[in-house]
C-alpha cells in the first residue's frame, strides 16, 4: 500500500512538470487560416458606344471654346498660351510678330510669287498695337501682349484619321490634334480669317495609337462641363504642351499652321507655316499645285503619269515635276474654283488631285460655298460646320452625271471606332484608303 501511494505521488509530480503527455500529437498552436479569398474581378470594359462627334471629333461646344482655358490670357487652349508653348527660345510676342509680318511683304516660295496682303496691318497689327497701348510704336519696338491677341477659339479637333503607318505593325504617328481659331476685328466681331494649329500626336506602335483613340473616345461618355474639360485637357496637353517633342524645332509637336482668309484681300488664300530654326516660316502649301498650272498640259501629264497612285490615294504633290517647280507657294481660291486640265485620261484621278488640294477641298469639289469648313463665330455663338463635314452630295464639275456624297465626320467616327477597338466598325479598308494623301 505504501508502495502504491508513493508511485501515485511520483506520477502526479511528473504530470505537473509536463512529462506525462498523451501519445497523440497536440493540435498546432496556430490553427490554419482560411484560404485567401478570390481576387476581385477586373473592372468591366467601358461601355460600347457610338462616337459622339461633337465630343470626340469636332468639339465646338461653347462650354469648351469659351472656357477659361481658351479665353484666359495664359490659358492652355488660348492663342497666347499655345504660342508661348511653341515659341521655344524666342520671346512669344516676338515669335508671333515675326509670323504676322509675313503677310506684309511679298515673298517667293518654291519660285512662285506670293503677293503682299497689306491689310494685315490695318486689320490685325495696328489694332493690336493700339490695344497694347503702343499705337505709335514701330514694328521693331512693338512688344505684343498676347492677352490682347485677336484670335477666338472655334474648335478643338481630333484628326486620328490622319495617322500614318502600314495599317498593321508599322505606326509612324497617331494623326493630329488641332486648334481652330478665328481672327476678330478691333470690336471682337469675326473676320473671314481662320488659323489652324496642327500638332502631331506621337505614337510608334499600335498600343500607343489605340491609347490615343481610347482616350479621345472616352470623352463621349461624359457630359459637357468641368469634368469633360479636365479630361479633354489631359489629351490636349499631350500634343500641345511645351517641350513635348524634344526632337522637333522648339521642342514643339507642331506640324504646321494653316491659314485661310479673304479678310485681307480677294481672292481667298490658304497659306502654310512650319517652325524652321526657331521661327515660323512660310512654306509651300501641301498637296496643292500652283495656280499657274490650272488647265495646263503639265498638270494633265502629272495626273496621267501618276494615275494608279492617285486612284489608290497614295501620292504627293511634289515640289518639282517634269523639270520645273510644281507645288504652290500659297493656294488661291477664285470663286468657282476646281482643278482641271486638258486630256486627263481619268476624271476620278482629276477629282482626287483637286479634292486633296487646299483650294479644291475648300470650294467646288466639296461645294463649300463659304470656303471654310469651320466658320468664324461671334463670342456667344457656336462655329458652323460645312456640308463636307456634316453631309452633302456634290455634282462633279466636269461630269454632271457623276455625284459624290461627303460626310467626313461620319467617316472619322468609323475610323475612331476601329482604332479604339470598338466592335462593329465598318468600311475599314475604304476608310483607311480615303484618308491617305489627305491633309485637310
Amino acid at each position: 500500500m505504501h508502495r502504491f501511494v508513493h508511485s501515485l505521488l511520483v506520477c502526479l509530480v511528473v504530470v505537473s512538470l509536463g512529462a506525462c503527455r498523451p501519445t497523440t500529437p497536440p493540435p498546432p498552436t496556430d490553427p490554419p487560416t482560411n484560404p485567401p479569398a478570390d481576387p476581385p474581378p477586373p473592372p468591366p470594359p467601358p461601355p460600347v458606344h457610338e462616337p459622339v462627334k461633337n465630343k470626340e471629333l469636332m468639339i465646338t461646344d461653347l462650354s469648351v471654346v469659351n472656357d477659361a482655358r481658351a479665353t484666359g490670357p495664359a490659358g492652355v487652349w488660348s492663342f497666347g498660351g499655345l504660342i508661348t508653348a511653341m515659341a521655344g527660345p524666342t520671346a512669344p510676342g516676338t515669335f508671333v510678330k515675326q509670323w504676322l509680318l509675313k503677310w506684309d511683304a511679298a515673298q517667293t516660295i518654291n519660285t512662285f510669287p506670293v503677293a503682299r496682303r497689306a491689310s494685315i496691318r490695318s486689320l490685325v497689327i495696328d489694332p493690336w498695337k493700339a490695344r497694347d497701348g503702343q499705337a505709335g510704336a514701330t514694328d521693331a519696338a512693338w512688344v505684343p501682349n498676347l492677352a490682347n491677341a485677336p484670335f477666338r477659339l472655334l474648335a478643338i479637333v481630333n484628326r486620328l484619321d490622319l495617322n500614318r503607318g502600314d495599317g498593321a505593325a508599322v505606326v509612324e504617328n497617331a494623326g493630329e490634334g488641332r486648334f481652330v481659331f478665328g481672327v476678330t476685328d478691333n470690336g471682337g466681331a469675326p473676320l473671314q480669317f481662320t488659323v489652324i494649329f496642327e500638332y502631331e500626336q506621337s505614337a510608334t506602335d499600335r498600343a500607343a495609337l489605340r491609347g490615343w483613340a481610347q482616350q479621345w473616345h472616352a470623352l463621349g461618355t461624359q457630359a459637357f462641363g468641368p469634368g469633360y474639360n479636365t479630361a479633354l485637357q489631359q489629351i490636349t496637353d499631350r500634343f500641345s504642351g511645351a517641350n513635348k517633342a524634344p526632337a522637333k524645332p522648339n521642342g514643339s509637336p507642331l506640324n504646321q499652321i494653316r491659314t485661310n482668309e479673304i479678310a485681307l484681300t480677294s481672292p481667298w488664300e490658304l497659306r502654310e507655316f512650319h517652325i524652321v530654326g526657331s521661327q515660323l516660316q512660310e512654306v509651300p502649301a501641301a498637296q496643292s499645285p500652283d495656280n499657274s498650272l490650272q488647265n495646263t498640259p503639265r498638270l494633265a501629264k502629272f495626273v496621267n503619269d501618276n494615275e494608279a497612285d492617285i486612284l489608290d490615294r497614295n501620292f504627293t504633290i511634289p515640289a518639282q515635276f517634269d523639270g520645273a517647280a510644281f507645288q504652290a507657294g500659297s493656294s488661291l481660291v477664285p470663286f468657282g474654283f476646281f482643278w482641271r486640265a486638258p486630256a486627263v485620261a481619268n476624271n476620278e484621278a482629276r477629282h482626287i488631285v483637286s479634292f486633296t488640294s487646299c483650294n479644291g477641298c475648300h470650294h467646288r469639289e466639296t461645294n463649300t460655298t463659304s470656303f471654310l469648313h469651320v466658320a468664324p463665330r461671334a463670342a456667344a455663338a457656336e462655329a458652323a460646320l460645312s456640308g463636307f463635314l456634316t453631309g452633302v452630295t456634290v455634282t462633279d464639275p466636269i461630269a454632271p452625271a457623276t455625284s459624290r456624297t461627303f460626310n467626313d465626320l461620319a467617316e472619322r467616327a468609323e475610323n475612331l471606332k476601329l482604332l479604339a477597338g470598338e466592335p462593329g466598325a465598318i468600311r475599314v479598308n475604304a476608310i483607311r484608303q480615303s484618308r491617305r494623301s489627305r491633309v485637310h
